[in-house]
């Protein structure tokens, strides 16, 4: 997949770990991911922060949409006053196909 915003792309699925295996995000996991973004990327003073600490299921906030089994595919937060580096932890999201920065 290739993130727009970004110089980086990340290809396949699921993120391969140092033994080759792969491995899967559950939903904490992956509201973890997000929380560590906010609080790196200053999401406390982005444009639109709605639902990113308030909001249990983290399909509901502000520019994360997930797949039918509640996993993220988008993060697209594009000229919100994101700032700082972006964690590398969010390319272990294992559904993620879409980044827009």
């Amino acid at each position: 997949a290739h993130y727009f915003g970004t110089r980086l792309c990340l290809g396949g699925g699921n993120a391969n770990n140092n033994n080759g295996t792969t491995t899967t995000s559950n939903p904490s996991g992956e509201r973890d991911i997000l929380e560590l973004m906010y609080n790196q990327m200053g999401g406390r003073n982005w444009k639109d922060n709605s639902g990113w600490l308030q909001e249990d299921d983290i399909c509901l906030r502000f520019g994360i949409d997930c797949n039918t089994d509640g996993k993220i595919t988008s993060i697209s937060l594009k000229n919100n006053g994101l700032t700082n580096q972006l964690p590398n932890e969010v390319f272990s999201l294992p559904e993620l196909q879409k980044l827009i920065l």
